[in-house]
């Protein structure tokens, strides 16, 4: 199935958000005018599918995602932040500010179990998640800018938590999380080469918590995170 999304912010607009926009349906490819024109494609799909065995569980998360634009720059539709500043400043937008094309794919798979009894509940499992997109403008002159980026993440989790008969239950979780990000722009107009760089980040996170079931009706806890 397709899905518009507010990504694209007519003339009359103020704000980058497109929270004003009339008379668009966001539920279909919106097609900005003639053929030939702007346009917004954006499609994608997501599967959650689980298995069970009494207090065992295996459960599966996936999705997917496109995302495209396009713009030969001949109508006046705000694509870019250059010309939606323009338009707020009451200035004239920069030649070809609307012009280009840009995309954006990603998906993600998660995989954990579970386990769940009275008095023990537990999950682990596993997280991955890449994302690549870029930008391009067809003029040589366009302010429009070239890009290219990459997001490549992975996680790895469990959390655990025991409960005593008298309602008192104890709760620890542990996450590792590593991603790394690429990215490549060039602003045609105003630099000769090329940025680049590259970073990865890491995290470690701990959760502690403890909980008193005193009553069917209330409950107390006290739980760090970081």
């Amino acid at each position: 199935s397709t899905y518009g999304v507010p990504l694209l912010v007519a003339p009359n607009v103020v704000g980058t958000q497109a929270n004003g926009t009339r008379n668009r349906s966001l539920t279909v490819t919106e097609n900005l005018g003639t053929s030939g024109n702007p346009f917004l494609y954006n499609d994608g799909g997501s599967l959650h599918a689980t298995w069970s065995d009494g207090p065992f569980a295996v459960n599966y998360i996936g999705g997917v995602g496109n995302l495209r634009t396009f713009s030969d720059g001949t109508v006046s539709l705000t694509l870019t932040r250059a010309a939606q500043l323009a338009y707020e400043n009451g200035t004239e937008a920069p030649a070809g500010a609307n012009e280009g094309r840009a995309r954006a794919e990603w998906y993600s798979h998660e995989l954990n179990s579970t386990y769940s009894t009275e008095r023990i509940k537990g999950v682990v499992g596993l997280y991955y998640y890449n994302e690549e997109g870029s930008s391009r403008s067809f003029a040589l002159d366009s302010p429009t800018i070239d890009q290219d980026r990459g997001v490549d993440a992975w996680a790895a989790y469990a959390q655990g938590t025991y409960t005593l008969d008298n309602g008192l239950g104890f709760t620890v979780g542990v996450r590792h999380t590593e991603e790394t990000a690429d990215f490549t722009q060039y602003y045609r107009l105003q630099l000769a080469a090329p940025q680049s760089d590259s970073k990865t980040f890491t995290a470690d996170t701990i959760k502690l918590g403890v909980n008193w079931q005193i009553t069917d009706d209330i409950l107390t806890y006290a739980s760090y995170t970081e």
